[in-house]
């Protein structure tokens, strides 16, 4: 299993990575008033935490594989699915 960021695994961008502990990138992620919702600040913090800037052309690749339902939005399950059909199986 693998816990790998995707910076690590060969993707590119801007910044440096900066890995965010899973079970903590839960909760610095989560709509507080919907847990199972990413908001836009949440995708904004998880984009920073990756080393990504939100106006790279790769985040459009992630929203689609994370199926995004609205730009800067994603879905519990969409997320965790997503991630888990690129190769990314566990988040401990």
């Amino acid at each position: 299993m693998s816990t790998a960021t995707p910076r690590e695994n060969g993707s590119t961008g801007s910044s440096s990575s900066t890995e965010v502990p899973p079970r903590e990138s839960s909760k610095l992620i989560a709509d507080p008033s919907d847990p199972d919702m990413i908001n836009i600040e949440g995708t904004i913090r998880y984009l920073q935490a990756l080393g990504l800037d939100p106006e790279e052309p790769v985040v459009l690749v992630l929203a689609y594989q994370l199926d995004s339902p609205a730009i800067g939005a994603f879905t519990r399950t969409g997320f965790v699915e997503g991630w888990r059909t690129i190769g990314y199986l566990s988040m401990e």
